[in-house]
């Protein structure tokens, strides 16, 4: 069992200590506040800040709830904070990433978003996914350069191969950005 300690600010409530179990029996264990507040972590050593809105700490804490792009590119963010310096050979790019670079964001805007990851010096991108289709679910892709694979992680995965849903140019934009 592995606690994880953060102090994050609400936007309304000075500093307080939250506890974040990383246990698998945390959803029966967690007691979930009526009004949950907006929790603000600090940007902390060239990672930005997080914010989670009520809505989205009340995704985190339901077993029922979808997450969504908030949760997970924060989630995301805070787990590669906690796990430094060993997460440091990873870049962990926003489900927003891959959208900009298919819909030609300007090259200030993707730097904008990009540049604290310093993708640029690590051997493994982590790349969170929204497919829309067939359920609307999350998956994961690791693009890991040194061995020249893409390796994707859907929980929902049929046995059928997923190869023919990559869209290569917007990757390789991407990678080549």
């Amino acid at each position: 069992m592995m606690n994880i300690h953060y102090f994050l600010t609400p936007a309304d409530q000075p500093s307080q200590l939250i506890s974040i179990d990383c246990g698998i029996d945390m959803a029966k264990d967690t007691h979930v506040p009526a009004t949950m507040p907006t929790i603000i972590r600090a940007s902390v050593n060239g990672i930005p800040r997080q914010t989670f809105l009520p809505s989205d700490t009340n995704l985190l804490a339901s077993a029922q709830a979808r997450l969504n792009d908030t949760c997970i590119n924060s989630c995301a963010t805070l787990l590669y904070s906690a796990f430094m310096p060993a997460a440091n050979r990873c870049a962990i790019l926003s489900t927003h990433d891959l959208p900009r670079v298919c819909f030609h964001a300007d090259d200030d805007s993707l730097w904008r978003n990009v540049s604290w990851t310093h993708f640029w010096e690590k051997p493994v991108w982590i790349l969170p996914i929204h497919r829309s289709s067939p359920v609307g679910h999350w998956v994961l892709c690791a693009v890991d350069f040194p061995s020249r694979k893409l390796l994707l992680f859907d929980s929902l995965a049929e046995q059928k191969p997923w190869k023919n849903e990559i869209k290569v140019s917007h990757c390789c934009k991407l990678i080549i950005y």
